[in-house]
């Protein structure tokens, strides 16, 4: 009598998981798309900013200099990334 209830249990244990795992492999396929995009949304603002950095050496505007600070690798340690 008890080992039926274990079995039981461990079949319904079985079925939520395959449920769940399903679930999250299907919500993880329509994510996948739309990190993709931010990531290419990412390196094209990088190439961008890398690219008006080297402009800004040879035009020399103080304004975009300003603009570009924040951007620009110094000397200093990069700030750790945020933990969730």
């Amino acid at each position: 009598m008890v080992l039926n209830l274990f079995l039981v249990l461990f079949a319904v244990g079985g079925v939520v998981f395959a449920i769940m795992t399903f679930t999250y492999t299907r919500e993880l396929r329509t994510l996948t798309p739309q990190v993709n995009q931010a990531q290419m949304v990412v390196r094209q603002m990088n190439a961008l900013i890398s690219e008006l950095v080297d402009y800004n050496k040879t035009a020399r505007n103080p304004e975009l200099a300003g603009m570009l600070q924040p951007f620009v690798q110094t000397g200093a340690p990069a700030p750790k990334p945020a933990t969730h």
